[in-house]
C-alpha cells in the first residue's frame, strides 16, 4: 500500500493561520477510510499538540452522519474505524512511541521535534509498509532535518506563507510586522528560516509551541 499518491515523503512549510492542522486532519481521515487496517500516527513535540489535529478529525467525522457511520470509537488520543484503520495522537517521546508500525506518520510542527527521534525512531516504523511521511511545520532554524529536507530529492516540498492565506488579513500582517522582530515575522508568517543563532530553539519548553 502506498498512502501518498505523488510522493511518500512530503515536507510542508506553512506559515501561521494557513490551515495546516486542518489539512493534516483531512489527510488522516481520507487515508484511514480508503485503506483497510491502516495505522496513521500524528506525532508532535508534546501530546497536547498531537491531540489538536485528532480533535479536528473527530469534529469532521461527527459533523457527517455518513462518515460517522464508519467509526468504531472516538477518544481524545485515538480514532478507530470499522474497517480496522486507526489514527493515533502521540507525543514525540522515544519511550512512548517505539513499537508501532505505520502506513503514514505526520510530524506536526516537525521543526521543533528532536531530529534524532524522527530519523531513528519514526523512520523505522515505515520500513515494512513502504509508508508515507509528512513533515509539517512553520519555519524555524536551519540546523534541523526539517530544513535539510528542502534539498532532498526524495521529498515533495510545499511552501505556503500567510500571504497566501485568506484567513490572514493585511491589517494583521502589518500589525505583526510592526510588533515582531524582523526574524520572528519572517519565520512565523513568511516561512523563512533563521540562522541557527537566531532560532532560539534552546528556549522552547517541553510542550513546544501551539500553532494553528
Amino acid at each position: 500500500m502506498r498512502p501518498l499518491s505523488a510522493s511518500r515523503r512530503r515536507r510542508c512549510c506553512w506559515g501561521r493561520q494557513t490551515w495546516k492542522t486542518k489539512t493534516t486532519a483531512v489527510k488522516a481521515i481520507h487515508l484511514g477510510f480508503v485503506n483497510e487496517g491502516a495505522t496513521i500516527l500524528i506525532v508532535s513535540l508534546g501530546l497536547r499538540q498531537s491531540i489538536r489535529p485528532l480533535k479536528m478529525a473527530s469534529d469532521f467525522l461527527e459533523s457527517s452522519p455518513v462518515a460517522l457511520s464508519g467509526v468504531e470509537s472516538l477518544t481524545e488520543t485515538r480514532i478507530e474505524l470499522k474497517n480496522g484503520s486507526r489514527i493515533l495522537a502521540l507525543p514525540c517521546s522515544e519511550n512512548r512511541i517505539r513499537g508501532y508500525t505505520a502506513d503514514l506518520i505526520v510530524c506536526d510542527e516537525a521543526a521543533f521535534m528532536p531530529e534524532e527521534v524522527i530519523l531513528r525512531v519514526l523512520f523505522p516504523m515505515l520500513s515494512t509498509t513502504d509508508g508515507g511521511l509528512i513533515l509539517l511545520s512553520t519555519s524555524w532554524g536551519r540546523d534541523h532535518f526539517f530544513y535539510r529536507a528542502y534539498n532532498n530529492p526524495d521529498y515533495s516540498v510545499f511552501h505556503v506563507s500567510a500571504l497566501n492565506s485568506p484567513l490572514v488579513s493585511d491589517e494583521l500582517l502589518e500589525e505583526q510586522k510592526r510588533e515582531l522582530s524582523e526574524e520572528a515575522f519572517r519565520m512565523e508568517y513568511m516561512t523563512e528560516f533563521a540562522e541557527p543563532a537566531e532560532s532560539g530553539i534552546d528556549q522552547m519548553n517541553s510542550e513546544g509551541p501551539v500553532y494553528v
